[in-house]
């Protein structure tokens, strides 16, 4: 007992200071458990709030069919079948007009959707001589459209597979349509019969690989893809893969199909006065913006959202003509 009281006379400091730490530890602890205690009932009584994932309305999650995005059916697969179930006229008068939609609103980054409101007739500009000129401001949006061309030709998809129907033959062909054309072009074909003007469809649905073969018969025959493509799409940008666009004939002058005299046919004045009112216009008149030379045979449909849609952009140049 004697050695340890002269140890700690010996050691006074460092006893001291192994005191003064044990006391300010407790005293810390005092009062630091209180407050954690206090802290953790805080966040219990009130937790963090949940947080909720954002997808664009522009993500792959969640985008719809696009007009520009080329894809390969397998409809061109020969195993692979199209419905054949043919179109009949709707009870709808002959003479009732389409609710045409006006061409899409267009820039640099959005393309929407006008609402859908009945449209005057596109005047078809058969006997202008140069197109109008276009104001200033329009010249950057025309640019921007036309740079997404393919020698003045845009991109479109093959139509779904389920909205083709069975137009019958022209020839040894069968032809097919988007079900929305197919009926209007009948509702259209029986009214032009009333008034003594027999249209003939010529050429509907056409898929990618159609396409190509046509492609490449134009280049032989033109010597190269810059002359091809003035008559004639190439494969992935032809507005027959949509099921909206037609080639229509006047039955009574067969040998001008396809050709552009077929403008001096009964067939074409009727169109150019009457194919509004049923939906169709025509893609390629004189002097149109991309480039395309006049096809006074070759209309498309235009009276749903669906195919405002997928016409947005060339409908927009087509509008600059009026």
């Amino acid at each position: 007992m004697k050695k340890f009281w002269q140890f700690l006379g010996s050691n006074f400091q460092i006893v001291n200071f192994f005191l003064a730490s044990i006391i300010i530890g407790g005293l810390f602890g005092f009062w630091y458990l209180p407050q954690s205690s206090q802290k953790e009932n805080t966040n219990i009584n009130n937790p963090p709030p949940s947080v909720t994932k954002i997808t664009p309305t522009n993500s792959p999650e969640t985008a719809t069919e696009s007009p520009l995005t080329i894809t390969n059916s397998p409809r061109n697969n020969p195993e692979t079948p199209i419905d054949n179930t043919s179109v009949t006229p709707s009870s709808t008068s002959n003479n009732s007009t389409a609710s045409i939609t006006p061409p899409a609103t267009v820039n640099n980054t959005t393309i929407a959707t006008l609402p859908t409101t009945k449209q005057e007739k596109v005047n078809n500009p058969v006997n202008s001589s140069q197109s109008p000129e276009i104001e200033d401001q329009e010249l950057a949006k025309i640019n921007y459209l036309l740079s997404s061309t393919y020698f003045g030709h845009f991109p479109f998809q093959e139509a779904p597979q389920a909205r083709l129907v069975n137009m019958g033959k022209y020839y040894n062909r069968t032809e097919y349509l988007d079900r929305e054309a197919g009926e209007a072009f009948l509702r259209m074909k029986a009214a032009a019969k009333t008034q003594g003007v027999e249209l003939i469809l010529i050429s509907g649905f056409r898929s990618i690989s159609s396409q190509t073969q046509l492609f490449q018969k134009q280049i032989q025959k033109r010597g190269s893809k810059e002359e091809a493509v003035k008559l004639s799409a190439p494969p992935g940008h032809s507005e027959h893969h949509t099921g909206y666009a037609l080639d229509i004939g006047d039955g009574k002058q067969p040998s001008l199909d396809l050709k552009t005299q077929f403008q001096s046919t009964q067939a074409y004045q009727w169109l150019s006065n009457n194919a509004h009112k049923y939906g169709f216009e025509l893609s390629f008149p004189p002097n149109n913006l991309q480039g395309v030379s006049f096809e006074p045979w070759h209309w498309r449909f235009v009276a749903s959202d669906r195919a405002n849609r997928i016409f947005a952009m060339p409908r927009h140049l087509l509008y600059q003509n009026k």
